[in-house]
């Protein structure tokens, strides 16, 4: 990943001509795939309350839906929470303050974009087993054991071993999971593409389900993110400038200035201002 130019938030959206500033300031957001009509989720947590607000669009962009949690995720089209303390798993129920109570005690919670009876994964807070939540029983089943984290696709749900010497593929058989992967550092999921960053370089890589194959298309970054379609972003080393993977190992295009973070799903990409924590977001 080359930085040529660095560009200021505040110009963001008028140097790149696709960037708009949303809401803030946020401390964190989630976004996810709606795939009844293709567009984006979006929720986001202000920074401020803790409180979580959905985007609605005009006249009323941004709307108070929940209360603080420890965190959220899309699954499945829907909006989970963990409680603040830990506690307890919660749904959205599509009416804003409306939750419904669906597990225990969870230290996180992931999701697939895929629209079936159970896209939500939550692990154990004491030993740190994945377990996976049926919406049509409401029963949790355990599928596998601890993992340094874990990702999520479209269909797809990747882990991290513990000590993030291999990573492995969920098969959708509880207890068994396919080796696909050597050490990494973190990995990244969206739509069919799997990403992981080398532990020792921090050099990203893509893998390739059909040969099996991993392969170099990035050096380090602050963190990365992949959206519904798979397409892969970078945040730069030092914060300075938001990228996009072109498709060709090593080939990235700049399309942003300084973030703090960066988040993709749904066919959006966001990123926070650095300074203020304001919300730009870019389609």
């Amino acid at each position: 990943m080359i930085i040529v130019v660095i560009l200021a938030c505040s110009s963001m959206a008028a140097a790149q001509g696709q960037w708009k500033k949303t809401w803030g300031p946020v401390a964190t957001v989630v976004l996810g795939y709606n795939q009844f009509d293709g567009t984006t989720f979006q929720y986001a947590v202000q920074a401020a309350s803790g409180d979580i607000y959905q985007y609605y669009g005009t006249p009323q962009p941004w709307r108070k839906v929940g209360g603080p949690g420890k965190s959220f995720v899309i699954a499945g089209g829907v909006l989970y929470g963990i409680s603040p303390d830990g506690s307890g798993v919660y749904k959205f129920k599509g009416t804003p303050g409306q939750w419904q109570k669906v597990g225990g005690p969870a230290r996180e919670i992931y999701g697939i974009d895929f629209y079936a009876p159970n896209p939500l994964f939550a692990t154990n807070p004491q030993t740190g087993d994945l377990y996976n939540y049926n919406s049509s029983t409401g029963k949790w089943t355990r599928i596998g054991g601890p993992g340094k984290m874990f990702a999520a696709g479209y269909n797809h749900l990747y882990g991290l071993s513990e000590d993030g010497s291999a990573v492995f593929k969920y098969t959708g058989t509880p207890g068994k999971w396919k080796k696909i992967g050597g050490a990494a550092a973190r990995i990244y999921a969206g739509g069919d593409a799997l990403f992981a960053t080398n532990p020792q370089s921090g050099d990203i890589y893509s893998f390739n389900a059909a040969s099996s194959k991993w392969t170099r298309v990035g050096g380090p970054g602050k963190t990365f993110a992949v959206d519904a379609d798979g397409r892969l972003y970078g945040l730069s080393p030092d914060g300075q400038s938001v990228h996009k993977y072109t498709g060709t190992p090593g080939k990235w295009e700049k399309i942003g200035g300084p973030a703090a973070w960066i988040y993709a799903g749904g066919k959006s990409l966001c990123a926070t201002n650095p300074d203020s924590r304001d919300l730009w977001c870019r389609k």
